[in-house]
Order: C-alpha cells, then structure tokens, then sequence
C-alpha cells in the first residue's frame, strides 16, 4: 500500500467515522478504495486466524555475470516481500516482489526506490529471482532490511557475502 496511501485511509476513515460504531469491514472498505489493491486476504489472515509469517533464504547461486536467489515460505502467510542487496560500496538496491492476491502493486515506498520483480504466486512455497551482480559486487543478500514485515524467525532471512 505504501505510507501515503495508507496516511490516505487513515484520514479518510478518521474523516468519515469518527464518533460513529464503525466494524473492521468499514476500515477494509475504506483501505481497498484509497489504495485501490484488493486486501480482503490480508484481513482474512490477520483478523481470523493466528497464522504467521516466515519467509526464508533457501538458496543463493553466483555466476560470472549475476546471482540467483531462491527465496522460500515457511510460514503460512502470504506477504509481499522487499528483498534487498547490499554492494561492495554501500549501495542498497530493493526489489519488491507482489503477490497477485492484492491485484495491483505498490507504486511508491518510504524507504526508497524500488524494482518491481514478478509476482509470487501465493500457493507457491518457493520463488527465485535472478539479480544483475556478481558475488565480487555483494556484501549481503535479506529479506526485509527495513524489518516491516511480521517474520518469526528472521535468522534465515540474511546471507553475508563472504
């Protein structure tokens, strides 16, 4: 959704219910419309069950020209997942992997630019991505630098490149 849409929905549901009784369901409505993603499974695994979340780097292959990272799902929760690289000289590129549960992607992030990859399939327990860097250009591979996301075990979320 990203911090402006979600300021967005707060002020729109604040502006229209404040006072007022209102369910879940009305702030739902209210946050599907301002950031125009569909979020009924986001409220499905938040609000009614106690699923969480656990994602997880299963693999990283380095060739001569690029990496190739298997990410895996552990948990039981899909998310939509920022995996970052971090170079030799400092730099952090982010790459946002959706899910197409939400329908549409988010446009822009606090944290900074990003690449948006294909999406994850969301019945799919792994996905791999392919990134334009070699081993001698890394210093680290993860999952979530900016530790948004509600992971339970973030141990395997990282990789120092050595």
């Amino acid at each position: 959704m990203g911090e402006q849409k979600l300021a967005e929905t707060l002020k729109q549901y604040y502006d229209q219910w404040s006072m007022k009784h209102p369910s879940d369901r009305d702030f739902l409505h209210i946050a599907q419309k301002v950031s125009g993603m569909d979020l009924k499974w986001f409220h499905n695994y938040w609000i009614n069950t106690t699923k969480t979340i656990d994602y997880g780097i299963k693999d990283v292959k380095y060739d001569a020209k690029s990496t190739t990272i298997t990410l895996v799902n552990n948990g039981l929760v899909p998310m939509p997942i920022d995996f970052g690289v971090m170079t030799t000289d400092k730099k952090i590129i982010t790459y946002q992997i959706p899910m197409n549960m939400t329908h549409t992607w988010k446009e822009k992030d606090i944290y900074g630019d990003f690449k948006t990859m294909p999406y994850w399939p969301w019945t799919q327990k792994e996905y791999t991505l392919t990134i334009p860097y070699t081993k001698s250009q890394l210093t680290a591979l993860g999952i979530d630098f900016s530790q948004r996301i509600a992971d339970v075990n973030m141990e395997n979320n990282f990789v120092e490149v050595k």
